[in-house]
């Protein structure tokens, strides 16, 4: 859920789209009708940018796969030391 939303925030802030100029609430309602995911959960996250760490890499590597083959011209982070 964590990388998810992390992904759709970097993908709204594309368009211009982010938690500076919009409601995070909104934000939270949008991403979880597209994935399903809990809104009040996706609150927390938008709230606590907890670090992603090692333990989130493959996934974060397929992702950014992904996201390159796109040339969407963005990428998730983590914390390779934790």
């Amino acid at each position: 859920m964590k990388i998810t939303t992390d992904v759709l925030v970097r993908l709204l802030d594309k368009t211009g789209i982010n938690e500076n100029n919009s409601d995070k609430t909104k934000i939270a309602k949008l991403i979880s009708y597209i994935t399903g995911f809990s809104e009040n959960t996706i609150r927390q996250r938008l709230s606590n940018q907890e670090e992603l760490t090692s333990k989130h890499k493959d996934e974060i590597e397929r992702v950014n796969k992904i996201l390159s083959g796109l040339n969407i011209g963005i990428s998730i982070k983590y914390n390779k030391n934790r």
